[in-house]
């Protein structure tokens, strides 16, 4: 399969008019066009500053498998889980319809590899509150973080739901189910002001790692400003 730098390489050398040139604008057009459909006009331009110059402040967090024994958060009942054996099935096409639409469109080429998606359901089967694990992404090569551990993120819970400790009992069913599957450590991050996020990472039993400030430059690590590592998030 031809890669984007060869297709831009053809564009270069090839002209305007050829065949491949021709395929990359037509590539670059349907990409623009989705992300304004999907984003709106004003969401799309901050999906491009966000591209060109991004200042980011993360608390990290992690989770030793086993978890403590005292914990007291209850995992849920219902979870579903989608990844690349049942992706586009039957069985999870209510969860997908739901939560794999606009920006979270971008999620279901990397379910296709070892990516996850979580979601919680209610009774009637109605998604209340989803998150994703990650593992080949840019942003763990900030954190200083390697391929193989997971990391959680993308969490939301629909407002309705809100206000029932969803997120915590979320957060120990993912880290019950990757248990499971043999994981020992896992990660997640939140911004320091987001103090509901904070609250519920920590009644699942994660500890306070460190926090990050980052700047990326054209989508690349530039700097990390990490604080001193301690148990009080600020």
């Amino acid at each position: 399969m031809e890669s984007e730098v060869d297709i831009r390489l053809a564009y270069l050398v090839g002209g305007a008019n050829s065949h491949r040139s021709k395929r990359l604008r037509m590539r670059v057009t349907g990409r623009i066009g989705a992300e304004l459909r999907t984003r709106g006009f004003v969401g799309f331009c901050r999906f491009v500053q966000t591209r060109l110059w991004q200042v980011r402040e993360d608390v990290l967090f992690e989770l030793q498998i086993p978890r403590s024994a005292d914990a007291v958060t209850r995992r849920l009942d219902s979870v579903v889980q989608v990844d690349s054996r049942n992706l586009g099935s039957e069985a999870t096409a209510v969860v997908e319809r739901c939560v794999l639409t606009a920006e979270n469109f971008a999620y279901r080429e990397a379910l296709q590899g070892d990516d996850r998606l979580f979601a919680a359901t209610d009774g009637d089967g109605h998604v209340t509150s989803y998150g994703f694990v990650l593992f080949d992404s840019f942003y763990k090569t900030v954190l200083g973080e390697t391929v193989q551990v997971p990391m959680i993120g993308n969490c939301f819970t629909f407002p309705a739901h809100r206000r029932r400790g969803l997120y915590a009992r979320l957060l120990v069913s993912i880290t019950d189910r990757l248990a499971e599957a043999g994981y020992t450590r896992v990660i997640i991050t939140c911004a320091p002001d987001n103090l509901a996020s904070v609250q519920g990472i920590r009644n699942a039993g994660f500890r306070h790692v460190r926090t990050l400030r980052t700047c990326i430059v054209l989508s690349r690590w530039i700097v990390i400003q990490t604080t001193v590592a301690t148990d009080a998030v600020t």
